[in-house]
C-alpha cells in the first residue's frame, strides 16, 4: 500500500478513536475522564414516613358512697394508633387507685374518708405518644341540714297538715337538687314529709323554738298543745349526734313574735351570733367536726308586715358581713324575707303556704347549685372539683 494512503488511514483511525474517548491502553485514562462526566443517581427516598400523633386521655369524674370502692374505665383518643398502655401516674390523698393496662381501674377510699380526691393516670400508644389526665371522686353526699323553727318543719297553720305531710321548703328543694344530679343527704334528729313521697324526711325543724333554744336545747313541755314540743339538745350536741356540712339557716321568727316586737328582739342579733360561734366551736371540737358553710336566711316577713322582722334582718346581715369580713367565716346570706308576696304567699300571718315554700326551696338552691332565684351574698368556699357556681360538688 503506498505510503500516503497508510498516513491517511492511520488519521482517521485516531480521530475515530478520539471521537469515541480514546481506546485500548492509552485511552483508558481519556476514558476515566469521560465516565466523571457522568452523574451519579440519588436513590429516591420514598415518602416521608407519617408523624405519630400522642393520644389525647379524658378526664373521668364520678361519686362513691362512703367506705366503697369504685370501680371505672379510662378512655383516649388517639387517631392512628388503636393500641395504648394505661398506667397510674400520681395516688390520691385519700384514698388508692390502681389503673389496669386495659384501662379498667378501682379506686378505694381511705376509711372514713369524705370529700374530693383527685388521682392521676397515664395513656401510651406504644408509638412514643403520651398524654395524662386527672380522674376526680366525691365521696359520700354531702350532708345538709334544714335547721330552724315550724318554719323549717313545714307546718302551713296551727297543728296543719298532719306531720306526714309536713314538707316545708325540704321536698321540692331535695328533688330538684336530685334532678340535677347532686350527691345529698338531709341530715337531722326531726323526720317529717314520708306520707308524701319524700326520699329524705330529715331536718331540724322545730316548732315554736327561738334562737337562744337551738344555742342552748329545749327540753319537751307536756303543756304545749296539739301536742308537746320535740326536744332539741342544742346545735353542738345536735351537729354530734348529725354532723353536717351545709347548715340551711332559718331562725328569729319566734324572736319577734306576732305584729310587734318580741322581748327577745334586741337580743336575735347576739344571739344568731352566738349561735354561729356554737357551729364554728363544733368545727374544730365536736365529735368527728369538719367545716361547715352555713347558709343564713333573712326570715320571712309576717301578715301583716312587721316592720321589726326587717329590722332584725338588717342587723343579723350586718352582723354576719363583719364576720365574713373579718373572719372570713363561710356563710352566705339569702334573702327569704323579698323572695314572697305578702300576704299571697302565707297560710297564715306566720307560715308559708306551699307556694311561698316552693318559693323558699328556689332561693336556697341558688347558693348549693347556682341556678334557682340568686339572692345570695356574702362569700363562702366552694367544695368539690366541678362545683360551677354553687357551692355543692358535682361531675356536672
Amino acid at each position: 500500500m503506498p505510503s500516503a494512503i497508510k498516513l491517511i488511514l492511520s488519521l482517521v483511525l485516531l480521530l475515530t478513536l478520539a471521537a469515541c474517548g480514546g481506546g485500548g491502553g492509552g485511552g483508558g485514562g481519556g476514558g476515566g475522564g469521560g465516565d466523571n462526566n457522568i452523574p451519579t443517581p440519588t436513590p429516591d427516598p420514598g415518602p416521608n414516613p407519617p408523624l405519630n400523633i400522642p393520644p389525647t386521655a379524658a378526664s373521668v369524674c364520678d361519686h362513691t358512697p362512703l367506705n366503697a370502692s369504685f370501680d371505672g374505665d379510662l378512655s383516649a383518643t388517639d387517631p392512628d394508633s388503636p393500641t395504648w398502655a394505661f398506667s397510674l401516674e400520681t395516688d390520691g390523698n385519700m384514698g388508692a387507685a390502681i389503673v389496669n393496662l386495659d384501662g379498667t381501674f378501682t379506686y378505694t377510699p381511705n376509711n372514713g374518708a369524705r370529700g374530693i380526691d383527685t388521682f392521676t393516670y397515664r395513656v401510651d400508644d406504644l408509638e412514643g405518644g403520651v398524654d395524662t389526665e386527672t380522674v376526680t371522686i366525691i365521696i359520700g353526699d354531702t350532708r345538709i341540714m334544714p335547721l330552724g323553727d315550724s318554719i323549717t318543719l313545714g307546718t302551713q297553720s296551727l297543728g296543719l297538715p298532719p306531720a306526714g305531710f309536713r314538707i316545708a321548703y325540704r321536698q321540692t328543694l331535695f328533688e330538684e337538687l336530685v334532678r340535677l344530679d347532686y350527691a345529698i343527704d338531709f341530715v337531722g334528729n326531726q323526720s317529717e314529709g314520708q306520707l308524701t313521697g319524700l326520699a329524705d324526711t330529715n331536718h331540724e325543724g322545730h316548732g315554736g323554738i327561738n334562737t337562744t333554744e337551738l344555742i342552748i336545747g329545749r327540753t319537751p313541755n307536756p303543756n304545749i298543745l296539739p301536742a308537746p314540743f320535740a326536744p332539741f339538745p342544742g346545735i353542738f350536741e345536735a351537729l354530734n349526734n348529725n354532723p353536717a356540712d351545709v347548715i340551711l339557716l332559718h331562725i328569729g321568727t319566734n324572736d319577734s313574735p306576732g305584729s310587734g316586737p318580741g322581748p327577745n328582739l334586741g337580743l336575735t342579733e347576739v344571739q344568731v351570733n352566738t349561735l354561729l360561734n356554737e357551729i364554728d366551736r363544733w368545727e374544730t371540737d365536736g365529735l368527728n367536726g369538719n367545716a361547715v358553710t352555713v347558709v343564713v336566711a333573712r326570715i320571712i316577713n309576717q301578715t301583716p308586715i312587721n316592720p321589726a322582722v326587717t329590722m332584725v334582718n338588717d342587723a343579723v346581715v350586718q352582723m354576719i358581713q363583719g364576720r365574713i369580713n373579718n373572719n372570713g367565716d363561710n356563710i352566705i346570706i339569702v334573702d327569704q324575707e323579698n323572695a314572697l308576696t305578702y300576704p299571697a304567699d302565707l297560710a297564715d300571718n306566720l307560715h308559708p303556704r306551699p307556694n311561698g315554700y316552693n318559693k323558699m326551696a328556689d332561693v336556697w338552691l341558688f347558693p348549693l347549685a347556682g341556678t334557682g332565684t340568686q339572692t345570695n351574698t356574702g362569700t363562702a368556699n366552694q367544695t368539690g372539683a366541678h362545683t360551677g357556681p354553687g357551692i355543692l360538688p358535682t361531675c356536672n
